[in-house]
């Protein structure tokens, strides 16, 4: 309960910036904003390496905001770099129940992949 209070506003970060009509006018500005969240999230999946099935649950849930950040901005690098951090994070908590998710990331992380990107 006490991890979905402090994830729950940064979910509801990213959906407003999402939401913003000023998203694509400045996409490093709002990549910035919303890779911080998405940064944050990682950063508190780290404490989990084999969770109780409600934390799984938690986490879970936030593979679609972060696809959806993904979706929104996949040429900027900084929401590229935090969500493969936030991958690489669910991965070793959630093991084979993310694999269902993965595909779509790794269509759009290759897709939009850059040189520095592999660097």
């Amino acid at each position: 309960q006490h991890l979905r209070m402090v994830i729950t506003p940064h979910v509801h970060s990213i959906e407003a910036v999402l939401h913003s009509p000023n998203l694509h006018r400045d996409p490093d500005f709002y990549g910035s904003t919303l890779s911080t969240s998405i940064a944050a999230i990682a950063y508190l999946s780290k404490g989990f390496s084999k969770p109780p099935p409600e934390i799984q649950q938690l986490f879970l849930e936030t593979i679609q905001i972060s696809l959806a950040v993904l979706r929104a901005l996949p040429a900027v690098m900084q929401v590229r770099n935090k969500t493969m951090i936030l991958l690489q994070r669910l991965i070793l908590c959630l093991n084979t129940l993310i694999l269902p998710s993965l595909s779509p990331f790794l269509e759009i992380l290759i897709l939009h992949s850059t040189r520095e990107d592999i660097l």
